[in-house]
């Protein structure tokens, strides 16, 4: 088995929760489990590593990394600003067709609604469409590499209640800004649009409405009730 395989299946065994935040990966167990040497799971183990999805302790080996509401905060931050950045560059050269290729994906979102998976794929064909207009051979890899490490939490966020109206209503402001042909403003309503999610998201982990294993990590006295400053402050420090 390759080994770019044997990350991937581990990589997706993360985010679909089979392995939790802070569980120890046996390397025997893997080499078992997949049918290789150890080397090639070390090997793989490494790249998960690089990839931030697990972390090598000495005298323990790979455990599952947790993401902290920071580190949420930071990634979700870091990708409105890449995405806003990138379809202000595309907007002055848009083509119709790509135009249509937004409102399309949008129209999938909408038409998808009581469908958290459907919404969850046709939401991140959308984005890496508008990331991808911009044509930045830079930021692209980069914010791939962001996306990847967002899975772990991204699908969370289509099932807040709050989100997907919401995310709804941000699309449509994105689109309609597209075709006025106001680039600052795609990218004003883009970065918004990553904010809320964000702090969508980080509501429902620390008040515990999913992912009981990301609330243990921010901090479980918050779940005995909502504060106003809550989320700024977990973001902040």
């Amino acid at each position: 088995m390759q080994r770019e395989a044997i990350v991937e299946s581990i990589k997706q065994a993360i985010i679909r929760g089979r392995y939790r935040d802070g569980q120890r990966l046996v390397e025997k167990q893997l080499c078992e489990e997949f049918g290789v040497k150890r080397y090639c799971v070390r090997e793989a183990l490494k790249a998960l590593a690089n990839l931030g999805f697990v972390v090598i302790v000495p005298y323990q080996g790979a455990i599952v990394s947790t993401l902290t509401a920071r580190e949420i905060a930071h990634i979700y931050d870091t990708l409105g600003s890449l995405e806003g950045l990138s379809m202000r560059a595309a907007l002055p050269s848009i083509t119709g067709q790509e135009i249509a290729r937004i409102e399309s994906l949008i129209e999938k979102i909408e038409k998808n609604q009581g469908n958290a998976p459907k919404i969850y794929e046709f939401n991140r064909e959308l984005h890496r469409y508008m990331t991808e207009l911009g044509d930045n051979q830079v930021v692209i890899p980069f914010v791939e590499s962001l996306r990847s490490q967002a899975q772990r939490i991204s699908m969370a966020n289509f099932e807040v209640p709050e989100q997907i109206p919401v995310s709804l209503i941000e699309h449509r402001h994105i689109l309609d800004a597209v075709k006025a042909g106001e680039p600052f403003e795609v990218e004003r309503q883009i970065i918004n649009h990553y904010i809320t999610a964000r702090d969508l998201l980080i509501k429902a982990l620390i008040y515990g409405r999913r992912h009981g294993d990301f609330v243990g990590s921010m901090d479980r006295s918050s779940q005995a009730g909502p504060a106003p400053d809550r989320v700024n402050a977990l973001i902040s420090h």
